[in-house]
This record gives structure tokens, sequence and C-alpha cells, in this order.
């Protein structure tokens, strides 16, 4: 189910001229899951959309595809991992190859510069698609020689068009990657977060650093969403009934620095997470 980028759809389909993309933009988008069902709109039987029924799209959906790569990296993307990738992908075929990057940012230089190589002597009928939040970390040769497609949060109408439920739509934060995974039960969860948070701002230094500890191991990224979008809604509520935000600014800027710093880098989790809770106010 897509969600919204009825404009980035179109760019898509109806390019020709390109062998390389470049979908850009915050996480939780809907950028894999376009590039994904792109693909299957290159090797499917229909015309205007997969029809999600056909071997190809079936294939492609359960990642068994021969003529089908998706790289989900946890960690930096080596060299040998862009020489596979090229390898599978100039085997010699009649049909299109597709190959889709996820966190492209994570290329290392090594990686970038054999990826250069692949757009600079492209191989026929092949079909790559980088995904990043950070397209500033991509060398500049590779933007030059790939089509960008910049994706944006998605207005809460078109969600409440999948999706009923008042609550995942608010705690969504117009993204329809994180409205499409939310239930109700994980809200309770997201609840339970927050409370911790307003609890932290009460700690010690002491107790500060040992739950920045705790934090670390757990899951930073969701962690760190959830606080982000509370002190978002609390700033703009902040702001309507004309009440004092300098606190509120203020950690939300520590949190979109902080939670760069994680995407971007292979900073210290511990340490990242001790400068945030110190800062917390």
């Amino acid at each position: 189910m897509i969600i919204g980028h009825k404009k980035q759809w179109e760019i898509l389909i109806k390019s020709k001229n390109y062998q390389a993309f470049l979908f850009s933009g915050q996480e939780s988008l809907g950028k894999k899951k376009i590039a994904i069902e792109f693909a299957k709109f290159l090797r499917c039987q229909g015309k205007q959309k997969p029809c999600d029924q056909c071997s190809e799209c079936l294939e492609i959906e359960k990642k068994i595809s021969s003529d089908f790569v998706l790289v989900e990296p946890e960690q930096d993307i080596k060299i040998n991992e862009i020489r596979e990738i090229k390898r599978k992908m100039f085997l010699s075929t009649n049909s299109f190859k597709i190959a889709i990057i996820d966190k492209a940012h994570l290329m290392t230089k090594d990686s970038q510069n054999c990826f250069l190589k692949i757009l600079e002597e492209p191989h026929k009928n092949t079909i790559f698609v980088l995904i990043t939040e950070h397209p500033d970390l991509l060398l500049p040769t590779i933007l030059s020689r790939v089509q960008q497609i910049k994706f944006f949060p998605v207005s809460k109408t078109e969600i409440q068009q999948q999706i009923s439920e008042q609550e995942i739509i608010e705690y969504s934060l117009n993204q329809p990657g994180k409205a499409l995974s939310l239930t109700l039960e994980k809200i309770k969860e997201y609840k339970n977060i927050i409370n911790r948070l307003e609890k932290i701002k009460n700690y010690n230094i002491g107790d500060r650093f040992l739950e920045a500890k705790k934090i670390s191991q757990e899951n930073l990224s969701e962690i760190f969403f959830i606080w982000l979008c509370y002190l978002r809604k609390t700033f703009l509520e902040q702001c309507k009934n004309k009440k004092n935000y300098a606190d509120t600014k203020k950690n939300i800027k520590n949190l979109q620095t902080i939670s760069s710093l994680l995407g971007r880098t292979n900073v210290n989790k511990k340490l990242a997470t001790e400068l945030l809770l110190l800062e917390l106010k």
C-alpha cells in the first residue's frame, strides 16, 4: 500500500533516460516501499501499476527474484558488497534488473567510488535506486549522475484515506511508513516512552547517566522518534497558548542533532544519549 507521493510516482513511471535514481527524505515516508513498487512496475505484466499477482510481482515482494537486489544495511556498506551488486546486475540478460540500496549514505568512500564506476559505465537494462535520509553524505559525482526525487511528509487527509484510527494518524507525524506500522497496542508503548521522558527531566545527574546507559541499549531510533513527535506537539501547543517554549525548543534541537549523528555516523550510542539527557530540561 502506497500512501501519498503521487507526484513522485508519476515522475518515476514517466522517466525514460535514467538508469539511476536517488530517493531522499526523512525516514518512514515510504521511500523503500515505492522503490519496491517501482521494481514491480518495471517487471510486471501490467501497465500503469503493479498487479501484485503475476510471478514477477510476487517474486520481488518475497525478495527471491534473480533480477532484483535489495540491500538493507545495518552498518557500513563495504566495497565488496558493491562489487557483488555489480556482478549480479551485469549478468547477461534481456530483461530489466533492479537494485535498491537502502541507507545509501552508509556506503564507505571506497564503496561510493566503486558505485560511481558502475554509473560511469552503465549496463543496458539495469536500474539502480539509492535511498537515503542524508544525500549530502554522497559524493557530488554520484549526485550528478542520478535523477533525484525528494520525498516529504504527506497530509493527514491522505493518511486518513487509508487509516481511520485518529490516534494512529496523530502519532505517525505525517509519515506513511510509520502510520502503516502503528497499532493501538504500539501507541500504549509510545505513551510509556513519553512518560519516561518526563520523569528524566526530574532526575539528578547520576540518575541521568544510569538512564542513558539503559536507553542506549534499546531501540534508540524509535525512542528518539517518539520523543521528537511528542516535543513537537508540545511546542505547537505552547506557541498556540502563548506559553514559554524556550526549553522545549532547545530539547527539540538537541534531539534532532543527536538523532542526525546516530543516523549518519558510528558515534558512540551511550555517549550520545548521555549528552542528550544531561541537556534535557
